[in-house]
């Protein structure tokens, strides 16, 4: 008995910890060719806050609410929803929801994926809220933005 309690205590700790991740992967994708499809994820840097004063080391979270329209809401992990997408080549809207502490910020992005390529999204809090948008990991160029910003392809 002693052991099933300790371990619903480690996943219950884990789990209001924010360090259970799922993922979700767009179907057709083979995961086990990475050049055959693009992965959008928040960027790693943002995942803990060190510093002075209120919320240091505080676990930030960027979760994908929504791909193209759908909601990506799950039942089968106790996240929900995924902090990084699987997707096919080509332009996606993703709706993104960004918390720490008792900050929460939800927007959507668009991005035109790449095959072998990973993109984060970035953020940045301003004084009217939060603004979002995509970089690709290697080049640190812009790549996507807001919804609506997109440019014809």
């Amino acid at each position: 008995m002693n052991k099933i309690v300790s371990v619903i205590s480690i996943i219950g700790a884990l789990n209001l910890s924010g360090c259970i991740s799922s993922h979700y992967v767009q179907k057709s994708i083979d995961q086990s060719k990475p050049e055959s499809y693009a992965v959008v994820e928040g960027n790693p840097v943002d995942r803990h806050v060190f510093g002075e004063g209120k919320g240091r080391g505080m676990y930030q979270q960027m979760l994908f609410t929504g791909l193209d329209g759908k909601t990506l809401y799950t039942l089968k992990t106790s996240v929900n929803y995924p902090d990084k997408l699987m997707l096919a080549e080509g332009v996606h809207s993703i709706d993104v929801s960004w918390r720490y502490a008792q900050q929460r910020a939800d927007s959507c992005v668009w991005v035109n994926a790449k095959k072998g390529h990973t993109y984060y999204v970035n953020r940045s809090v301003q004084d009217q809220g939060v603004q979002f948008w995509l970089v690709d990991a290697l080049s640190n160029d812009v790549v996507g933005g807001l919804c609506g910003s997109e440019p014809e392809y």
